[in-house]
């Protein structure tokens, strides 16, 4: 946002508003100012974030260890980029061994071993904040579940 200061145009990177009954941060925008289009200010929305898929699954016949892995996305909206990411595991049932990789990408990997044999399930809750350049932040969750199914019969069949 610029600013006519003593004569000049100093450009100020952010500013904050009060609109609506909430607090506003201001980046660049132009107006029309004395007959000519000076840089003024504009509203930056508030960051909201979303996770995919959701619930994010995977399921294995052929692993013998019963571990999986799955990915989980963040996609914020609003805000003023570019993003910084924080994941973390809040909870896990039926699962050994859980970790992330990818922590602090977009996109997370959670791989874990699900602990009650083939033919059961695991889950976990992720959460990611994401925040902004300004500062400003959003944390989502997504529930992830790993299924380590039986195999096939050999012949064919059903499960």
């Amino acid at each position: 946002m610029n600013v006519r200061l003593n004569g000049a145009w100093p450009t100020v990177n952010a500013g904050k508003a009060f609109l609506n009954g909430a607090w506003r941060t201001l980046t660049n925008g132009k107006a029309y100012i004395s007959g000519v289009w000076r840089d003024t200010a504009s509203f930056v929305q508030p960051v909201t974030l979303s996770i995919s898929p959701s619930p994010a699954v995977a399921s294995s016949r052929t692993t013998t260890t019963g571990t999986l892995s799955v990915n989980a996305t963040a996609t914020p909206t609003g805000g003023l980029g570019p993003f910084t990411y924080s994941w973390s595991i809040t909870s896990t049932s039926g699962l050994t061994g859980a970790f992330l990789t990818n922590s602090t990408n977009a996109t997370a990997t959670l791989t874990a071993t699900v602990s009650g044999g083939q033919g059961t399930s695991g889950t976990a809750h992720l959460s990611c904040t994401a925040t902004d350049n300004l500062g400003s932040n959003a944390t989502a969750t997504v529930m992830a579940v790993l299924n380590w199914l039986n195999p096939i019969p050999i012949g064919g069949g059903t499960q």
